[in-house]
């Protein structure tokens, strides 16, 4: 039986003339292009800008510690000037009462900047990783993790509803730096980037 020009027709279950080789097969998801899709920064950013947040918190509270120490310092010192100037006119009774209070008062002076400069370098980490982590740094990452780790410890030490409502934001905060996925967006900004048409595969013009 002859065909016009020579050629017979496709026949189904049998590949088209000239098409005989099956198309290439993806190892993964194929995404634009054919290529994966890139992993999501929705929990990397997140922990960002919650470590920020915790970082103001801190330095907030290193602040108000400051102050506490210092009012506490001053009104220690008053009140030993007073003592002094006052000890003729005092019995010497009145006089010794007074002292163990004066040294009570230099001690929690004391905790408060102890306090202060351990909120001063939580505040500082959580900072400085915050900012880090949103520029897609891993040393970031493992600077806000740490930053949490020691709020999470500072707000069961300072027992308070306040401390404790901080404590679950630091706690969220480090659960979110932590999981895998923060991980993969992080090394995701570090790949270099693959061409469109990579190999000669992805999407052709005109339907070649």
């Amino acid at each position: 039986m002859s065909y016009p020009y020579g050629q017979p027709p496709h026949q189904p279950g049998y590949p088209a003339p000239g098409f005989g080789y099956p198309p290439p097969a993806y190892a993964a998801a194929p995404g634009p292009y054919g290529h994966p899709p890139a992993p999501s920064g929705g929990t990397g950013i997140t922990a960002g800008i919650l470590a920020l947040l915790g970082g103001l918190v801190s330095a907030i509270t290193a602040i108000s510690m400051y102050v506490l120490a210092f009012a506490t310092s001053e009104s220690s010192l008053t009140n030993g000037a007073v003592l002094a100037t006052g000890a003729r006119r005092r019995s010497s009774s009145s006089s010794s009462s007074s002292g163990p209070d004066i040294d009570i008062d230099f001690e929690f002076a004391g905790i408060g900047i102890v306090w202060g400069l351990i909120y001063t370098v939580i505040a500082l980490a959580l900072l400085i990783g915050g900012i880090m982590l949103l520029r897609r740094r891993n040393a970031g990452r493992v600077t806000v993790i740490v930053g949490c780790v020691a709020f999470v410890i500072l707000s069961v030490l300072m027992l308070g509803i306040v401390n404790l409502i901080s404590g679950l934001f630091a706690l969220l905060t480090l659960i979110l730096a932590a999981v895998g996925s923060t991980k993969r967006w992080i090394d995701a900004a570090r790949m270099p980037a693959v061409p469109a048409m990579a190999g000669g595969y992805g999407a052709t013009p005109y339907g070649y």
